[in-house]
């Protein structure tokens, strides 16, 4: 989550409607169907011990030593991205790099592809930033330690392995999986993706961007720091909760996502249409259709952005159930033929 971020203050973000459009009318709250056997065996499939094992890799120095941070501005952030640069080639998945510079800051977004099976122009963007920070920063040139395990290890693990389980599924449009660099300043790596997109006449044809970030901790109840308060608010001992965020006018995403999550995983539901902070902001701003999954009362998280943020805070059932609900719900509106 971005260091502007959650519950420290905010900026006003414009929204405008823009022409990707995603069909949702079937997946309403309240009257969905039964489980899906096919999808839930997609459901199935995400392993708990994988994304475990990832935010592992990423944020603690006993699995490997040389990533105690994942600042953008540090020494060792490209041997990051090379990282998972080399996981998405181990999976299969078509992979580059997009390097860019912005405020004198040089850094790539990975972009890791699966081809759609029938409809191949239609994409969906499965996103995650994998940089990290503290507050107040860590302090050149090192810019360590930042260890990141919730913010945002777990959601790039969350998507490393949504690739692995869609690798094989036939998806029917295109699945684009990118990790972002500069989160954390701004935003800075989903803005220059955007305007590449825009660039290559491909914003058109981005049916939905999915931000998975901050996936990792239940955290305690506190009515008096919460931006997610719609519905009330549910706590108690391993109560599993995840956040829905978008701007009013793509409601009707939230209910999707929340349909799936009903049939297929144990997770309770906050909402909050008033989004900003993360990634999925600088293609709202595009008139994309766009949500945040974020762990509930993520603002009351007492280890984000700070050096505590390891892999022992890390609740591993309620990572791998909201991506369960991630992978319920993409697989519902992009189709799947395993």
């Amino acid at each position: 989550m971005a260091e502007t971020a959650r519950y420290r203050g905010r900026g006003v973000v414009g929204m405008a409607l823009g022409p990707a459009l995603v069909v949702l009318a079937a997946f309403n709250c309240g009257g969905s169907p039964g489980p899906d056997p096919v999808i839930q065996a997609l459901v199935d499939q995400v392993n708990q011990a994988n994304i475990s094992a990832t935010v592992q890799d990423l944020s603690d120095p006993m699995a490997l030593p040389e990533f105690t941070t994942r600042h953008t501005k540090s020494p060792t952030f490209p041997m990051v991205t090379d990282y998972l640069k080399q996981r998405c080639e181990g999976l299969g998945l078509t992979t580059s790099l997009h390097t860019w510079t912005r405020m004198s800051i040089t850094a790539s977004n990975v972009v890791c592809e699966i081809s759609g099976a029938t409809n191949p122009e239609n994409i969906y963007i499965i996103g995650a930033h994998y940089d990290s920070t503290t507050d107040p920063a860590p302090s050149p040139p090192d810019y360590e330690p930042a260890p990141g395990a919730t913010d945002n290890a777990s959601g790039v693990a969350g998507a490393l392995e949504m690739a692995r389980i869609f690798l094989t599924a036939n998806p029917g449009a295109t699945l684009r999986f990118l990790f972002f660099a500069g989160e954390e300043q701004n935003l800075l790596g989903s803005k220059e993706y955007v305007e590449k997109l825009d660039a290559d006449g491909e914003l058109n044809n981005v049916e939905l961007m999915l931000d998975i970030d901050e996936i990792g901790r239940i955290n305690d109840l506190d009515p008096d720091n919460e931006v997610c308060n719609n519905p009330p608010a549910q706590t108690g001992p391993g109560m599993l909760g995840v956040c829905l965020e978008s701007s009013s006018a793509h409601a009707s995403v939230l209910d999707a996502f929340q349909s799936a999550g009903q049939l297929y995983t144990s997770l309770f539901f906050r909402r909050n249409l008033s989004p900003f902070g993360s990634d999925h902001i600088s293609f709202l701003n595009e008139g994309v259709p766009a949500l945040l999954t974020i762990e509930a009362y993520d603002g009351n998280n007492p280890v984000a952005d700070t050096v505590n943020d390891v892999f022992a805070e890390l609740d591993p059932e309620l990572t791998a159930e909201i991506i369960k609900m991630n992978s319920a719900a993409l697989a519902r509106l992009v189709g799947v033929d395993p």
